[in-house]
């Protein structure tokens, strides 16, 4: 019997048995394309073995799972159904389906499949996989929640970006809820709404709490084989204690499989940025990113790199600018030791040029590094302790700083 490339359940790729035969060699010439991520000449690879008489429910499983990968659900569809006459492959090709209806936004389907998959199998992992399924379905609502303290040698958060050289503790608070009110997380709408606050100790840097809370919603879709974000996002921010910003976001984010370790994501956001205190109406304007990701994500480690272009458009006086361009590049590599433990290193570098205004002009170079351990309780709970610093050579004085952070904080996801 011709084993099935590794999909969704399997675990491992498996190999046709000795090839002899023209359609003994696409089968496996089809497997390898698979296993490199190459989906496209993998799907035609099989069809060749087809059309050399090759009619097995291996072929037909593994055609729907390449279709599958490449986003052509309509497809996958077809070949899963014809696996579900087979009837050891039954359970599995009917707990496939109900992968596939997800991704077409079709809950109402994908909760029938998953449980006749269910009524079909006597294997636990499949049983427990379909009951996964059902239970992320029935379960709408996602929360998020993270409590921190930590010790701040030199505070810098003010507007303009300088430092207080002022040393503080402080107590930090974020959460976030989603609700998803239409179809699935992967192709649906979301809304949301978040919650974040840092506080200092000291009346000294009182001036730098923050306070920021949010809502949004969001659209999520596959087109061919990119997973599509959409994002409306309304912020508002206090300082000190006082008003200090509205910002309205729009973003588009989209992301694809490279292959089966490597995955490329693309982010563009718009910030409409207003002031809500006469103080900052030199902040008014707005603000644009792109940023450009890749990342690695292999058993024993995640590797993450990317690059940012942020544009500026403020209100500059005649005495300075606060309108920047900047260009930041970052990298984060991830150990994982074992089931708890994980370990990460994070560099970042960003140059930023301001406008020049009459005599005054300015330039930053800011470099950034952090070492990170985590300790996860379970798969939704993690502690985390983390060391940070950053130093900021600018051509003006005034924002010439050095910072070490030091911090430990807990999260949960509900």
């Amino acid at each position: 019997m011709r084993h099935l490339v590794s999909f969704l359940v399997s675990g491992v790729l498996l190999v046709a048995l000795p090839v002899y035969a023209s359609p003994e060699q696409d089968f496996k010439q089809a497997g390898q394309f698979f296993a490199s991520g190459d989906y496209e000449e993998s799907i035609n690879k099989y069809h060749q073995a087809e059309k050399q008489g090759m009619r097995s429910v291996e072929l037909y499983y593994n055609l729907a799972g390449a279709y599958y990968k490449l986003g052509n659900y309509q497809q996958a569809e077809v070949y899963f159904k014809k696996v579900a006459g087979n009837k050891k492959m039954q359970a599995l090709a009917t707990y496939n389906l109900g992968l596939v209806a997800l991704k077409q936004g079709d809950n109402k389907k994908a909760k029938n499949y998953f449980n006749k998959s269910m009524e079909m199998t006597d294997q636990k992992k499949l049983k427990q996989l379909a009951a996964m399924q059902l239970n992320k379905m029935n379960n709408l609502w996602s929360v998020y929640f993270n409590a921190g303290l930590g010790s701040d040698d030199n505070v810098n958060f003010t507007p303009t970006g300088s430092a207080l050289n002022v040393s503080d503790t402080f107590y930090a608070l974020h959460g976030s809820v989603d609700y998803l009110f239409s179809g699935s997380k992967q192709n649906g709408w979301l809304a949301d709404a978040s919650f974040y606050n840092v506080n200092y100790s000291s009346s000294k840097s009182n001036a730098s709490d923050q306070v920021q809370y949010g809502f949004g919603i969001e659209k999520t879709q596959k087109i061919n084989q990119w997973n599509m974000g959409y994002l409306f996002h309304l912020d508002q921010t206090d300082l000190g204690g006082f008003d200090y910003q509205a910002i309205t976001k729009l973003q588009v984010m989209a992301g694809t499989a490279l292959s089966s370790k490597e995955s490329l994501q693309l982010r563009y956001r718009y910030e409409d940025i207003n002031s809500e205190n006469v103080l900052y109406d030199y902040l008014d304007g707005w603000r644009q990113k792109f940023r450009v990701q890749y990342k690695i994500n292999e058993p024993g480690h995640r590797q993450r790199y990317y690059y940012e272009l942020e544009l500026n458009s403020r209100n500059d006086t005649a005495t300075a600018s606060y309108s920047p361009t900047r260009h930041t590049v970052r990298g984060v590599y991830t150990q994982i030791l074992d089931k708890q433990w994980r370990i990460s290193g994070d560099l970042a570098y960003r140059q930023s040029s301001y406008s020049d205004v009459a005599t005054w002009s300015r330039d930053d170079d800011r470099l950034k590094a952090a070492i990170y351990g985590d300790y996860r309780l379970d798969r939704t709970t993690r502690i985390r302790a983390e060391w940070a610093y950053t130093d900021n050579d600018s051509t003006q004085n005034a924002y010439d700083y050095t910072r070490n952070v030091v911090s430990v904080d807990i999260s949960k996801r509900f």
